[in-house]
């Protein structure tokens, strides 16, 4: 009788003579989980070379683990980062992952902060549309949404969304920098000339004008949408000022708004154009142009 085992109800009951339980280590004082092995048999013992036998299993077990652990890390990770890809540049997706590595994950929560909103748009591209067959309208889509989104991402800026033939992009959100309102116009500047160069490789029947209009302020930055579906965007009274701007942009138009024309007046050659209603506002609001 071992007095070690008095209070073991269940060695007794299931008649086990012998037994080794060796832990299953990842770091020196970190164990992921044991190891256990037991006989009933009383003929043979375990003996202390059984328990250095078990004990290496069980380095092998634990590093097994670990292995597979990693790889699926590694998976979701990549997974993670291809996601947030499709609507931040890379130098975003840096800063979220480094983010979810220090906080234990990506935390995009609403909250309030400055940032530019850019509007671009195709003008009269329905009457293009409809002298084309589908799939060549979606081709078109897609060969000017994806040069004009590498604009965005080579500027810093966030994809926002498609809307039809537009754009809306974000500067200074998830992250915000002193210089969101320059990098928004430079990347207006730049969809301009990109698209007089791919109107070049047109066409003249499927050839289009784009207009873009930019804004500046407070926004609220999140996670927004339904249990089922979140989205990241932005909300607040600059998205529908910069939204107004861009259906009131002439082609191949940049129109700003006073807060934008704050910041970058330095950096561009502008003019105002002058103060107009806006749809949704009681007073109008100066507007600039760049040139």
């Amino acid at each position: 009788v071992d007095a070690r085992f008095s209070s073991g109800e269940s060695i007794q009951l299931y008649g086990i003579r012998s037994a080794m339980c060796v832990p299953l280590w990842r770091h020196r004082d970190d164990i992921i989980g044991v190891l256990f092995l037991d006989r009933t048999s009383t003929d043979k013992p375990f003996t202390e070379d059984d328990l250095d036998l078990l004990f290496a299993i069980g380095n092998q077990a634990a590093i097994g683990i670990q292995q597979s652990r990693l790889q699926e890390k590694i998976r979701q990770e990549s997974q993670i980062r291809n996601n947030l890809m499709r609507f931040h540049s890379p130098a975003v997706v840096d800063m979220l992952m480094k983010q979810s590595y220090q906080s234990g994950g990506i935390t995009l929560a609403t909250q309030e902060q400055k940032a530019t909103v850019l509007f671009s748009d195709i003008i009269g591209f329905t009457k293009i549309a409809e002298r084309m067959h589908p799939s060549e309208v979606a081709q078109l889509l897609n060969d000017y949404f994806s040069r004009m989104t590498d604009i965005v991402f080579e500027h810093g800026g966030t994809l926002d969304k498609y809307i039809g033939d537009g754009i809306m992009a974000v500067f200074g959100a998830p992250f915000t920098r002193e210089d969101d309102a320059k990098r928004a116009v430079m990347a207006g500047k730049k969809m301009l000339e990109e698209q007089t160069r791919f109107m070049e490789e047109l066409p003249p029947e499927r050839r289009f004008d784009i207009r873009v209009g930019i804004n500046t302020g407070m926004v609220v930055a999140g996670n927004i949408g339904s249990i089922r579906r979140l989205d990241y965007t932005v909300l607040g009274d600059v998205v529908n000022v910069a939204a107004r701007l861009e259906t009131l942009a002439q082609p191949n138009q940049i129109l700003i708004g006073p807060e934008t024309y704050q910041e970058v007046k330095d950096f561009f050659i502008t003019e105002s154009v002058g103060k107009k209603s806006l749809k949704g506002r009681e007073t109008e609001v100066e507007i600039f142009q760049v040139l």
